[in-house]
């Protein structure tokens, strides 16, 4: 059997190095790996983009793109998709499994998989993912796919290389036209942690890794439990033996960790942080893109990531209003993080603080109050516009998103989902952005 593991081109305002690891198309690599089974990555995406126009969806930013402080243009991040599945086809794959990694990009995912049933027709693909766990039916009601899996890879990957349609959370049409789903795995199901090298400078080799799985937390806005219904760390063994596979060198070894919540078992992670230190003879550093609740951070706390090199805290707030904050599931309470902010800088770590803008009860007045709080407490403010993902608090009934497209679920979209519209939401928008150039003068 031959497999071919396809991660789709990205089409947004903006693309970052952070986002293209795509760790979930490296550990399904792994598990095919270790069972023996001829497999090839096809990765679509590409850091630079090229224009493309806007799409019909959001003309309705068209008036905003290329002003000051909003993004330049709308782009493609990576290779058309006829190339890509050309690719893919020369490859003479048996399965063909395709990557959605958020809801937001199902349509670069559709496109995708249509092109690779034009040159390789024979092919059998499905689609993965956490934007495919969001609502696996949509793939199969839109696109070519034959089958679309919510879930953990550990959890299907046996029944998937067998007899994909059969694999436990795979979604596929009967013979006569009907929806099937499969209930998937909920279970603890063992998962080691995946590591992998994502760029090189003139000195410093970068990796992104990820050791746990899930978030105890339930906020309202989040949809990590979609994917990942339950927190659990790595087993500690596993862990180390992928910090042993870090070529030694003379270079700074900088790794992002991409886990939802990587603070919960402090003690647990500063043992990780110990043991990469200790391999890379002290030419460590690190920073966590996700996962970092400032309620869990104390001086103490922060001066032990300080020591152990880590080069920026991404801190959202969330709101300033504490009945927001509560209804969205979160603890903590602005003076607190004000608090925490003030440790940071006196231990000169960087923040990069977050507000939530558009939730569910939020007025222009909450968010600009927020934005207007956060600027004094020498941080780097970014506004990060609600949108909705199938199946988080508020939007459980999927049906809601067959009439909307899976665009308007990004934040790049700022569309007007509750109370503040796409004007004022670009206003905060710009006032952030414009703050942290003026920061970084």
């Amino acid at each position: 059997m031959r497999v071919a593991l396809v991660v789709p081109p990205v089409k947004d305002f903006y693309f970052t190095p952070q986002r293209a690891s795509f760790l979930g198309v490296r550990t399904i690599a792994a598990l095919l790996r270790e069972r023996g089974i001829e497999h090839a990555v096809f990765n679509g995406v590409r850091s630079r983009g090229r224009p493309i126009p806007l799409p019909e969806e959001l003309s309705y930013l068209d008036r905003y793109v290329g002003s000051t402080h909003f993004f330049s243009g709308f782009h493609r991040f990576g290779i058309r998709e006829d190339f890509l599945a050309g690719q893919v086809a020369s490859y003479g794959p048996d399965l063909v499994l395709v990557s959605c990694f958020a809801f937001g990009y199902a349509n670069e995912t559709i496109e995708t998989i249509a092109a690779i049933k034009r040159l390789s027709p024979r092919s059998y693909i499905v689609a993965g993912g956490a934007g495919v766990s969001a609502y696996p039916e949509y793939f199969i009601r839109n696109s070519q796919a034959d089958a679309a899996v919510r879930g953990q890879a550990e959890d299907c990957i046996d029944m998937l290389i067998r007899d994909p349609g059969e694999a436990p959370g795979a979604c596929s049409r009967t013979a006569g036209g009907a929806l099937r789903s499969i209930p998937a795995y909920t279970h603890d199901c063992p998962f080691k942690p995946v590591m992998m090298k994502t760029r090189e400078s003139r000195d410093a080799v970068y990796y992104a890794a990820m050791i746990s799985r899930g978030c105890p937390r339930r906020c309202s806005f989040c949809s990590v439990r979609l994917t990942f219904p339950g927190y659990r760390r790595a087993a500690r063994d596993d862990v180390l033996a992928m910090i042993g596979t870090i070529p030694r060198t003379d270079k700074r070894v900088h790794v992002n960790f991409e886990d939802d919540s990587l603070l919960v078992e402090f003690d647990g992670f500063m043992d990780v942080l110990d043991a990469l230190a200790s391999h890379t003879r002290g030419r460590f550093s690190f920073s966590m893109e996700n996962g970092t609740e400032f309620a869990l951070l104390d001086a103490d706390r922060i001066r032990a990531l300080k020591r152990l090199g880590v080069t920026r805290l991404n801190l959202p707030l969330v709101s300033r209003d504490e009945r927001i904050l509560t209804a969205s599931g979160r603890r903590g309470d602005a003076d607190s993080y004000a608090a925490v902010a003030a440790t940071c800088r006196r231990y000169d770590i960087p923040v990069t603080a977050y507000i939530i803008a558009g939730l569910p009860g939020d007025t222009i007045q909450s968010v600009r109050a927020g934005v207007d709080y956060l600027l004094g407490l020498d941080v780097l403010v970014s506004i990060l516009p609600f949108y909705p993902v199938p199946g988080i608090a508020g939007y459980e009934s999927t049906s809601y998103f067959d009439s909307i497209s899976p665009r308007l679920c990004t934040g790049a979209a700022f569309y007007p989902w509750h109370g503040i519209g796409t004007d004022d939401l670009v206003d905060l928008f710009r006032t952030a952005r414009e703050a942290a150039l003026r920061a970084k003068k």
